[in-house]
């Protein structure tokens, strides 16, 4: 970054790269649209190893507890957990009856998983035992992420978000507002910010029953993308 120089170029992958995260120990780990999941050491730019089998075109990769990582793909409607050390499939979440779009791994180590089927499921940490399936929203369920205090949020294509109790299963506040479907959430301290397909960014406040904080307008197409400053812009 002191630079702007590029120090790496990764390439292997046979189609375009739709999702990409960090491992921890100097490995990230890529998908593509052609069903192959590849880590990187981004010491020597090589290809550590390269994961393979039924996957399906990767759309989200999520990094897990010891050593666990997490894939979803967009032809099927289970989660994959593999170990990153092995490249094996550990095992496989499957309980949704539509495919799978977010996921997410809660404060006590389980992991979150919201559907085109309208539900969200949470599975119990290392295993592939569904602990509760929730309930409420009238559309897919587009993205999810964790609170500061532990709870859940859902954002909809049914242009809601929704902010769970994550030990039961119950919804707490329903935020609504947007005009159009929820495509991203993001946290900024207490407060959730969510995109949408109404070309608006909200600012919600997650204490009491929510309400929104401010409203960001002035694009003239659907935001896909929001990351947060160092200085909380």
């Amino acid at each position: 970054t002191e630079t702007g120089q590029c120090d790496l170029t990764l390439t292997g992958h046979d189609g375009g790269v739709w999702s990409l995260c960090a491992l921890g120990d100097d490995r990230v780990v890529s998908g593509s649209e052609v069903g192959t999941i590849k880590i990187w050491n981004t010491g020597t730019g090589l290809c550590d190893l390269t994961l393979t089998g039924d996957i399906g075109r990767i759309i989200f990769l999520l990094v897990l507890l010891d050593g666990l990582m997490a894939s979803v793909s967009r032809d099927n409607k289970t989660i994959k957990i593999w170990n990153s050390k092995s490249g094996q499939c550990n095992f496989i979440l499957a309980g949704h009856s539509d495919s799978v779009s977010s996921i997410c791994v809660l404060s006590d180590g389980r992991v979150a998983s919201g559907s085109e089927d309208k539900t969200i499921q949470i599975w119990k940490a290392g295993t592939d035992e569904c602990d509760l399936t929730l309930t409420g929203h009238n559309g897919g369920v587009s993205f999810l992420c964790t609170l500061e205090d532990g709870r859940l949020a859902s954002g909809s294509k049914d242009k809601t978000i929704k902010i769970w109790n994550s030990e039961n299963g119950n919804c707490v506040i329903t935020l609504t507002g947007h005009s159009e479907g929820i495509n991203f959430l993001f946290v900024l301290g207490h407060r959730l910010g969510s995109l949408s397909e109404d070309k608006t960014v909200k600012i919600w406040n997650t204490t009491g029953m929510g309400h929104c904080d401010l409203t960001l307008t002035g694009h003239s197409w659907v935001v896909t993308a929001v990351c947060v400053l160092g200085d909380g812009r």
